[in-house]
Order: structure tokens, then sequence, then C-alpha cells
């Protein structure tokens, strides 16, 4: 079980939060019903649930990390990260909220196709790491890690707002995911942290 992140792994997981903004940009594009998909991202920002674009139900959390899983193997860089860490996510792992947040950062890449539906662009976009699809006054945008992390933590203050009697899993450890990320990208933080958490609600 994987209890603990650490400075090495920071890097391949925003590497793979990015992999998932993309997918969502793919998805959105290829699926062709603005307004289903736009129901689809309300939906699911206000049931903090997984789910797939164009699938008709959402998915337990074991069949959205199986689908993490895959996307992960497929892309290029990250087949260990597949097997190593996400293929190691199990209910009380401290890792379990790497999936929230992914499906966090695949919204927002359906949204800001839906805002921004340029398909001429979409190859140089999926070839460029970590850059916004919408753009910016300077044209697309660079996405640092900060950058990321920074949407790491706009997810937990979302998350806080539901009452807590509906919220799916623990608030406290969406948070300490995030903030633990944040503490491992910076320059001079820490080079591991044990992720410390209330105990997480069934899911």
């Amino acid at each position: 079980m994987i209890k603990s992140l650490n400075r090495e792994q920071a890097p391949t997981i925003i590497k793979f939060f990015d992999l998932c903004f993309k997918q969502g940009v793919v998805d959105a594009y290829e699926f062709h019903d603005d307004i289903e998909a736009r129901e689809f991202v309300a939906r699911h920002r206000e049931a903090w649930d997984f789910a797939v674009l164009g699938q008709p139900e959402p998915y337990r959390w074991d069949e959205w990390r199986f689908t993490l899983f895959h996307w992960a193997r497929r892309a290029h860089g990250l087949s260990g990260f597949a097997m190593n860490h996400i293929y190691q996510i199990t209910k009380v792992c401290p890792q379990w909220f790497l999936l929230p947040h992914c499906m966090c950062f695949y919204l927002m890449g359906i949204e800001e196709w839906l805002d921004y539906p340029e398909p001429t662009k979409i190859q140089i976009f999926l070839s460029k790491p970590k850059t916004h699809w919408k753009p910016m006054p300077l044209g697309q945008q660079k996405l640092d890690k900060n950058d990321i992390v920074i949407c790491m933590q706009g997810f937990v203050y979302d998350y806080r707002r539901v009452d807590e009697d509906l919220q799916p899993f623990s608030a406290a450890g969406f948070d300490g995911y995030a903030q633990a990320m944040h503490a491992l990208t910076r320059p001079y933080g820490r080079n591991k942290i044990t992720i410390d958490y209330a105990a997480r609600e069934e899911v």
C-alpha cells in the first residue's frame, strides 16, 4: 500500500493530470453534442462521482481507476506509473485521492473545449505538454506545475462548499493530497510526505 508521496513521483503525477485534461478535450471534440456534454460536466461536478463522456452510467471508483490505468498504459512514459502507482490504489490508500483530482482535470478539459471549439488546432494542442486549450491574450498558455497545483487547490475549495452530509469522500483527504503536491513541487519543499487524513467513507 502506498502511504506517502515523494518528490520523484510529483512530476509524473503532474504529467498524468495533464493527460486527463487532454483526454477531456479529445472526448468533447469527438462527442459532437455540446448540450449533452455541458450537462455531463454540470451533473458530475455536482455529484463528485466518476464518469466518462458518452458512457450511460457513472463509474464505481475501481472502474475509474481501471480507466485511468489504461490511459496511463497507452501514454508515452507513463506505463510504469500505471503499474506502480495507479494499479496499487485501494479504498483505504491515501493515493485514492488521485482519482477525484483526475476527474476534475478531465471535466476541465471537456469544458475548455466546449468554450473554445477549434478542430483545426487540436493536433497541435495534443503535441504540446501542459498547455491550456483555451486561448489566452498571448496565445495558448503554457501550464507549469504551479498552475496545475493551483487548479487542485481550486477543486478543494469547490468541494468544501458541498454540504458535509452530501460529500461522497473525505474533504480532509482530498485537501491533504493537494497540499502534499503543493509542498513537493516547491523548489525547496520536502522530499517525502505521508498524507494524513480523516477516515474516508465507503464509496
